[in-house]
């Protein structure tokens, strides 16, 4: 029972990622959405489990960067404060970012095995096929100029995108690893196709850059996994999908891509996402060991060039490094490098243990292989997107240490030929690939 409960506050948490709007009830100024309801009571569950049946919390260095980040927001957050920024203000972007990071330790604690981590898997993937559903009902659209675009219950199109392939992505996952047409697999090529719509729907050229990403990063991993038999046809049938289907709309946004190239290469500061990068640098300038606030970058530019107006770092990374200055940059950038490691890992224990042809290696390696793939959507999205606090990219960072973990423990099994209880061993339908790289 406690197991079955964990489980469903984690698939609703994650599967509500994308919620920012929907409120079931307000304690003060605190709206409690359903993501925010199903983490608390993760809390709760998770601190009966420590003292009930505890167990060391995975070890990680990402463990440690993600604590230095959480002070250095702090500081950050006290500086706004400082600033002018109201306290009100104060409070719900901390509690909000807070709330984000104590999810990822909640899930890192309490996925334990390969059917909890398919559970968050699966819950990914319906959670971005709603983008798509929403799209069809006509949720959350938003008029930019002469197209209207669906954003989601984020109500922003390039979010709305990044979580669409972020889907689509854990979708062909889950596909491949169902060889027989059954219920789950008809669900999954359901939950597809919605993502699919819900990236052409959002018109989205960040969306289009991450599908491109994705899809090259795949193909020269499934080669060296010798698995190319079954990327090709999926990459074919993506691109019909495309050719057949995308709107007009898109193919317009799309066709704009090459003069914001241009746009780019000349540092054309009439480009309001290219004014933004050049802004966001100067205030890292400005202050570049603990930056200018988390809350307090728009007060920064009305007091050191008016008249740019009201203006983001359009960029994850020059977004942190102006915000939060090298203190909170330096933590931050590194728990995605170490992620990113991580997932390469498994697939390095996979390559040393190939001779075993153990299927839960084995399908530990395809599962960081597709994860890490979703993880490169990310970081893609955060050089056009402030992406850094979305809960998207923090739950890659959390089944990032939760693979490395798993694939730790089956590789120590196998080195000792010792069997490994608390990971499920049915066989992989991919058998063991040939290597990973």
């Amino acid at each position: 029972m406690f197991k079955r409960l964990s489980r469903l506050m984690i698939f609703i948490a994650v599967f509500s990622l994308n919620d920012q709007y929907t409120r079931l009830f307000y304690l003060g100024a605190f709206g409690f959405t359903p993501k925010k309801i199903a983490t608390l009571v993760l809390l709760a569950l998770a601190s009966a489990k420590a003292v009930i049946q505890p167990h060391r919390m995975p070890r990680n260095a990402k463990n440690l960067c993600i604590a230095g980040f959480a002070g250095a927001a702090a500081l950050s957050y006290a500086m706004s404060f400082l600033m002018g920024i109201p306290l009100r203000d104060c409070v719900i972007g901390a509690t909000s970012l807070y709330a984000v990071i104590l999810l990822y330790y909640l899930i890192v604690y309490m996925v334990a095995d390969e059917r909890d981590l398919e559970m968050v898997i699966w819950a990914a993937i319906l959670g971005a096929a709603m983008v798509g559903f929403t799209a069809l009902t006509g949720i959350g659209e938003v008029r930019e100029g002469v197209y209207t675009r669906s954003g989601g219950l984020g109500r922003n199109p390039n979010l709305a995108a990044t979580y669409s392939v972020t889907g689509l992505t854990l979708g062909f996952l889950l596909f491949l690893e169902r060889p027989r047409w059954d219920f789950r697999r008809l669900l999954v090529v359901a939950a597809i196709g919605l993502t699919l719509f819900g990236v052409l729907a959002s018109l989205s050229r960040t969306g289009f850059l991450c599908i491109l990403a994705v899809v090259g990063f795949l193909m020269v991993r499934m080669g060296r996994l010798d698995m190319l038999r079954w990327g090709i046809p999926l990459v074919a049938v993506l691109a019909l999908v495309f050719v057949l289907f995308a709107p007009e709309q898109y193919f317009e946004r799309i066709g704009t891509m090459g003069e914001q190239a241009q746009e780019l290469a000349g540092a054309d500061l009439r480009n309001r996402r290219i004014l933004s990068w050049w802004e966001g640098l100067k205030a890292f300038g400005a202050s570049p060991i603990v930056g200018v606030g988390r809350l307090s970058f728009r007060a920064w530019i009305a007091n050191h060039n008016p008249s740019v107006g009201e203006i983001t770092p359009h960029n994850s990374y020059i977004h942190v490094l102006s915000t939060m200055g090298l203190l909170g940059f330096l933590p931050w950038a590194g728990a995605l490098v170490i992620n990113w490691r991580d997932f390469s890992q498994v697939r390095r224990w996979q390559r040393m243990f190939r001779t075993r042809r153990d299927p839960v290696l084995s399908r530990l390696a395809i599962r960081a292989l597709f994860l890490q793939s979703a993880f490169l959507v990310w970081l893609v999205a955060s050089l056009v997107s402030p992406f850094a606090d979305d809960e998207g990219l923090w739950l890659l960072l959390a089944l990032g240490t939760v693979v490395v973990h798993l694939g730790r423990v089956r590789a120590r099994e196998l080195a000792g030929e010792e069997p490994a209880p608390e990971l499920a061993t049915a066989r992989s339908p991919f058998g063991a690939p040939a290597g990973a790289g």
